[in-house]
């Protein structure tokens, strides 16, 4: 007796990985999480016509040279989660044309100092999270097209001066979640097209003053969740692009004055979760176009009457957890909300005089006073038998005569 087994094409398309790994008419080679998984290259299936070349979720422990061989063509090769541990020298020299190299969640833990040699044209390199704690100070240094550096989530502890030297058309620069204690005064004095630096959640105690210089195409700059205490006053001053800056999480307990000036394009600044107690009154002053603010989690009593002016733009402030009593109608005095875009505005955790916030309710159509938990009701009043909840400027509660909506 005989049997038929039929397969749907789906089925055929997923019976191992030789019925998928083929080049395709588009150059795209993909031979990704395979059912059983690959543990090596399958280079006699790969054409030399690839151009993509997409490895990933797989467990390929390690690569040689002789596995890219005569794959001139190959313009992406893609080796994420896998279970590769280090990366020799010269490995992907036979790939001249390579331009993207993707090799995030692996296990690698060496970079030889040639890992990268041989492939002229590399603009990405994507190594984040690996388990890399040291890389050699010229490990880049003949990767001259780099425009995007991916470090983020290794142990690195220190990193040399050197390491992006000559790297003068680098855009973006991760390194968030390392074990970085100091950054190198002069680790992006050559990165003058920098346009992007990440390093949030660290070890950092500081930011030399002139750690930013000579990066006038700095847009975003991420330094949240480390331990810095104070900034140079200096330390934006020849960044006049500027976009968004992100401080929450450190242990900044003062801000210069003058901290923003020159940051004319500034729109986003985060500076929650600090041990700021006042901020100066001309802090946000130098940057019209800010839209999001985020002083949440610091000491704040109060705020000076002019700390917002002329902030036509804001759409976004979050006040929550501080210790303000009030928030007077003078404070957003400049910031032009529509019915149709209301500012967005948080209280929460902050004992306030609520009597002195009924315009906030009058106004709510176009300040909207948000939850920051489900349970939130906004501002808790001070005031015996007021709540926000209860507040009606038509109808003010008796214990706020004094005040006429």
């Amino acid at each position: 007796m005989f049997f038929t087994l039929a397969l749907a094409p789906d089925a055929l398309l997923n019976w191992g990985c030789y019925a998928v790994c083929q080049t395709g008419t588009n150059g795209i080679f993909a031979c990704v999480n395979q059912n059983p998984p690959l543990t090596s290259v399958p280079r006699p299936d790969i054409s030399v016509s690839t151009t993509h070349l997409k490895l990933s979720h797989n467990e390929i422990a390690s690569i040689q040279r002789f596995h890219f061989r005569g794959l001139d063509s190959v313009e992406e090769l893609d080796m994420s989660y896998n279970k590769l541990t280090s990366i020799g020298p010269t490995v992907f020299a036979k790939m001249p044309n390579l331009k993207w190299l993707r090799l995030k969640n692996n296990l690698i833990t060496t970079l030889f100092g040639q890992a990268f040699r041989g492939c002229p044209n590399l603009k990405l390199i994507d190594l984040h999270n690996n388990e890399i704690s040291f890389l050699p100070s010229h490990v880049f240094q003949k990767n001259l097209e780099l425009t995007s550096i991916l470090l983020s989530g290794n142990p690195l502890g220190n990193i040399q001066k050197h390491v992006f030297m000559g790297l003068n058309k680098l855009e973006r620069i991760s390194m968030n979640s390392n074990n970085l204690t100091w950054v190198p005064l002069k680790l992006l004095s050559n990165t003058t097209s920098l346009e992007a630096f990440y390093a949030s959640h660290n070890k950092l105690d500081r930011i030399p003053r002139d750690f930013l210089k000579n990066l006038p195409d700095l847009q975003i700059l991420y330094l949240s969740g480390n331990r810095i205490t104070s900034l140079s006053n200096e330390l934006f001053s020849e960044n006049p692009k500027l976009v968004s800056v992100q401080l929450d999480g450190n242990q900044l307990s003062f801000l210069d004055p003058n901290q923003f000036q020159g940051l004319i394009k500034l729109e986003s600044v985060r500076l929650d979760d600090n041990m700021l107690t006042s901020l100066p009154p001309t802090l946000f002053s130098y940057s019209p176009d800010l839209k999001w603010v985020n002083l949440c989690g610091n000491q704040l009593t109060a705020l000076h009457i002019d700390l917002f002016a002329g902030l036509t733009h804001l759409n976004w402030l979050n006040l929550c957890n501080n210790q303000l009593e009030t928030l007077d109608k003078d404070h957003l005095r400049d910031i032009e909300r529509s019915i149709r875009k209301p500012l967005q505005l948080y209280l929460g955790g902050n004992t306030m005089k609520c009597c002195t916030l009924l315009w906030l309710k009058q106004q709510h159509k176009r300040i909207r006073v948000q939850h920051i938990y489900q349970s939130d009701n906004g501002p808790d009043c001070s005031e015996n038998f007021v709540t926000w909840e209860t507040l009606d400027p038509q109808n003010p509660p008796a214990q706020c005569p004094a005040v006429v909506g």
